[in-house]
């Protein structure tokens, strides 16, 4: 256990335009196609080293795939070199309980910044990465505050600092936190949790953190999520969203966000599947039509990667069909819920500011009070766009269409994650949680849908489950004794006993649910099934990661986690 930790300068680094990093297949998309036949996964093809610069490779290509005979796959072999997964190394002893499991396997998930591959982005201190498999190479965002809480837990803050850290060199370098530390993901975030991870710093060594990393919190939520305010509040009004990048500009003038991705074309790392599903969902089109559809496409793909949840129903136009996939048409419950936390993370960071700036204090508390005013706006649009006052929860938004979505979703737990809902939101939520989303398995389902896509049920084989991932679960602990400990605080006389309550159920059947998949296989998979956690989750457009950190960590912190304990979920500590 390491308890203190010393606060780093930022990492020197330069500026760079993400675009001009992602790579670009151009004529030789085929053979990420083509190369399918021999690798079971793009993921392996985006991470493969090339033996030549990589335009050298793909003019090579354009010329060599006239030739009679030409193999996709010979190519690519003699192209390129495969990184061996190593699974192995994430496979600890058998005969260990979980919890001495848990802790066994914790240094295996960190890979040192000196063994970094060709698509990997350097960062400077090593990583946690995701897990074993597909994600074994690449820290990823949202899994990094799921892995951070883990280390907190157990007092490991040199761990924390170096996740906080090299998102800060992300967002130096590139503007914002990476989907992943990959070229390929250069172009997009992922939900961000960076706030909750300084909080979590701040809250256990003090107001000076916020201090610290206040510029880099700064430029991410304002020059990255709110690019662009500026120019969209000077369009004139009409009654009409309008959008740029990552921000929309809701009819009514205020501001919410989704999910974006500034590159263009297919996913280098589900190339094959991306092409596959374009082909589908333009045919019978041609000439503009068609250019333009595809475009569309692939953007709503590349920006359902960036929510996290991909993909699930909630994310498409039908609520049922890949083929309709709308993302950057929605603005999502969970999503704007922790650009709320970003703005009162930078409230408070200022007004820390404030009290050690001297001469500069009256800015601090200006600016403070500007993000304070931010958050306030973004609650009330929330509640006025994606509350849903007659089925009591919070629903995601189709601006473009100018409706509330349909789907049931766990993501309505978010709000109250953030302690920014009311009595009676809370309780609808808690209410639609326990009736159609908790199983003893473990816990929250992703949505009440079933379909072939892993965010919603799943379904591979004719088989059928509600999968259950780590982070709607942490949010729906936290987010009902959140509630509970506020609500206690200022709704006086307001029984609050049955949101502990659920609290600690949900804890315990995710806890279940992690413990039954393991006592069953050895290991912690990246997802498991609520309704029966001895048989593997499915769905989704590749196979069950076996071996993933965040699930693992989430656990400890669960372990850790007094729902009851109202110093750890008041406001003045609402961190995690």
């Amino acid at each position: 256990m390491i308890e203190n930790i010393q606060l780093r300068p930022p990492y020197p680094v330069e500026a760079v335009n993400p675009l001009s990093v992602v790579p670009d297949p151009g004529e030789m998309g085929q053979m990420y196609i083509g190369a399918r036949e021999a690798y079971p996964d793009g993921m392996t093809l985006a991470c493969a080293s090339p033996h030549k610069p990589y335009q050298e490779v793909v003019a090579a290509y354009a010329q060599e795939s006239q030739e009679p005979g030409f193999s996709d796959v010979a190519f690519f072999n003699n192209n390129f070199a495969v990184t061996p997964q190593d699974e192995e190394r994430f496979v600890t002893e058998p005969g260990l309980t979980l919890d001495e499991y848990t802790l066994a396997i914790r240094s295996r998930f960190i890979r040192p910044n000196t063994e970094l591959g060709y698509s990997d982005t350097w960062l400077p201190y090593d990583l946690s990465v995701a897990g074993a498999g597909r994600f074994c190479g690449q820290a990823y965002l949202w899994d990094g505050y799921h892995i951070a809480i883990g280390y907190a837990a157990d007092g490991r803050w040199d761990l924390v600092r170096n996740i906080v850290d090299n998102n800060e060199h992300q967002i130096n370098q590139f503007g914002h936190p990476l989907n992943a530390n990959a070229i390929f993901y250069a172009s997009r975030a992922q939900p961000d949790y960076v706030s909750h991870e300084v909080r979590m710093l701040a809250d256990r060594f003090g107001p000076e953190v916020l201090v610290r990393y206040l510029p880099m919190l700064e430029k991410d939520h304002m020059g990255y999520w709110m690019d662009g305010i500026h120019e969209l509040a000077a369009i004139p009004e009409d009654g009409k969203a309008h959008a740029y990048r990552t921000l929309v500009r809701m009819p009514d003038g205020t501001f919410l966000n989704r999910y974006w991705d500034d590159a263009d074309g297919p996913r280098l790392e589900s190339y094959k599947e991306d092409v596959e599903l374009g082909e589908l969902v333009v045919a019978g089109l041609s000439g503009v039509a068609r250019a333009t559809r595809l475009e569309k496409l692939y953007k709503d793909l590349r920006a359902g990667a960036a929510s996290g949840w991909d993909y699930s129903s909630r994310l498409f136009k039908d609520g049922s069909n890949l083929s309709t996939i709308n993302t950057t048409d929605l603005v999502l419950t969970d999503h704007n819920s922790l650009m709320a936390y970003n703005e009162e993370t930078l409230a408070m960071a200022y007004e820390a500011a404030a009290d050690v700036s001297g001469d500069d204090r009256d800015k601090c508390l200006e600016r403070a009070a500007m993000y304070r005013k931010m958050a306030s706006q973004r609650v009330a649009t929330i509640n006025k766009y994606l509350w849903d006052p007659e089925g009591k929860i919070y629903r995601d938004y189709n601006f473009v269409d100018g409706h509330q979505t349909a789907i049931v979703s766990a993501a309505m737990t978010y709000p109250l994650y953030v302690g920014i809902a009311n009595a009676e939101q809370t309780f609808g939520v808690a209410e639609t949680v326990a009736r159609d989303l908790l199983y003893p398995g473990g816990v929250i389902a992703t949505t009440t849908e079933n379909s072939t896509q892993q965010w919603d049920g799943g379904e591979r084989n004719g088989t059928r489950s509600k999968n259950v991932w780590a982070p709607l679960n942490w949010a729906a602990v936290r987010g009902f004794a959140r509630m509970g400990h506020i609500l206690l605080a200022t709704e006086v006389g307001l029984d609050v006993e049955p949101l502990f309550q659920l609290a600690e159920q949900t804890r315990n059947s995710y806890m279940n649910g992690i413990e039954v998949a393991y006592d069953k296989y050895g290991v912690i998979p990246e997802k498991h099934r609520g309704d029966d956690p001895a048989r593997l989750a499915n769905g989704g457009e590749y196979e069950l990661v076996k071996l993933l950190a965040m699930p693992g960590e989430t656990y400890r912190a669960m372990m850790h986690l007094n729902v009851r304990d109202a110093a750890d979920h008041l406001p003045n500590r609402r961190s995690s």
